[in-house]
């Protein structure tokens, strides 16, 4: 049986870490554990027919012994990790161990306890669930103006609107004057879909007739659309220029951004290809005391009928990311020169 203890749909970018420490396991502990894996894949992956050929594939594999040299839990884990990563960018694999099993269930029913009883406890004042990345300032960096009026935004991280909006209305109020925006996403691996389509509604048209995104999943009827918002508590600015800066190393939601504008063509996108992991998901604990991240949904933009998966978000203009900014501002300055009418402003740019 499985314990789907932490089934969060997010959009982060899950990737498996590398530990020094060594857990041997018997020969049937490992066959165990594979094909509890490979059955939790078949049962929760978003796609039902490539769920069923991941799990017959995964069994033929520790039937034939293609696993016989991993005699211990952590490099088991690393190699599955990335056997799955060629069917899916998202997949990550980890040895948690028994007793971390046994804690996060036992965390897990006494949370469920303490929802069902919840009626008959004392009011409390309520616990502060974005405590931790509060403390993050909600991913968001660094906000700045560059010369020649141009707002910098460097996001590491998509928070759930529902926790950053304050801070994402205070990023986006200081460079509500500037004559361009620049998005730095380059340290970015994903988060909550949410704030990207927050975000990206700022940047179009008022009533929220442009549809940004939609989900495929086994657990929601298909298209489950994402809009954009009728009226951006921040007001629109859809002629101001977007530019994204991107890596090998931005990920997930981080790669949402980025594709979303420039399939709306409403963004240009500088540095290099990303990370390709288009498929959100949620993580599970199996009884074994392995941790697996798993797509339960992918993205489908509605302009492209696709997404990133596997080849990541191509550039406008691709140039190793060390050097994305000054290619980002090479590129602005000429545009800003020619529109503007001011002289000081020209003399500044120039």
């Amino acid at each position: 049986m499985f314990k789907k203890v932490l089934l969060a749909c997010t959009a982060s970018l899950a990737l498996a870490s590398a530990g020094f420490a060594q857990t041997n396991i018997s020969a049937d502990e490992r066959a165990a554990a594979l094909r509890e894996i490979a059955e939790l894949i078949g049962d929760e992956y978003f796609d039902a027919t490539r769920a069923a050929a991941i799990e017959s594939q995964l069994k033929e594999l520790v039937s034939s012994g293609a696993f016989d040299d991993f005699d211990d839990a952590e490099s088991l884990s690393s190699h599955l990790t990335q056997l799955l990563l060629e069917e899916d960018r998202h997949f990550s694999v980890n040895y948690r161990g028994m007793e971390a099993v046994r804690e996060a269930i036992a965390a897990a029913e006494a949370a469920e306890a303490r929802r069902a009883n919840r009626d008959n406890e004392p009011q409390r004042a309520p616990r502060d669930r974005f405590a931790g990345l509060r403390q993050q300032n909600f991913g968001f960096d660094s906000v700045e103006i560059l010369d020649g009026n141009i707002g910098y935004i460097k996001i590491d991280m998509f928070a759930p609107i529902e926790g950053g909006m304050d801070t994402a209305n205070a990023a986006l109020g200081f460079v509500a004057g500037t004559n361009a925006v620049i998005f730095d996403l380059r340290e970015n691996r994903g988060g909550a879909p949410s704030m990207v389509q927050y975000l990206i509604s700022h940047f179009l048209e008022d009533g929220g007739d442009t549809l940004i995104n939609t989900f495929v999943s086994r657990d929601l009827d298909y298209p489950n659309q994402m809009w954009s918002i009728p009226h951006h508590p921040m007001g629109h600015r859809p002629d101001v220029p977007v530019i994204v800066l991107t890596s090998g190393a931005t990920g997930s939601a981080g790669e949402a951004f980025p594709y979303h504008l420039q399939a709306l063509e409403r963004g240009t996108i500088i540095g290099e290809s990303t990370y390709g992991a288009g498929n959100p998901g949620g993580t599970w604990l199996t009884d074994r005391g392995y941790e697996i991240f798993i797509s339960t949904g992918s993205a489908r933009n509605p302009i492209t009928g696709t997404n990133w998966e596997g080849i990541g978000v191509t550039p406008d203009i691709e140039v190793a990311s060390d050097h994305a900014l000054n290619q980002a501002l090479l590129s602005l300055y000429p545009q800003l020169i020619e529109d503007t009418e001011d002289d000081n402003a020209r003399r500044s740019l120039e």
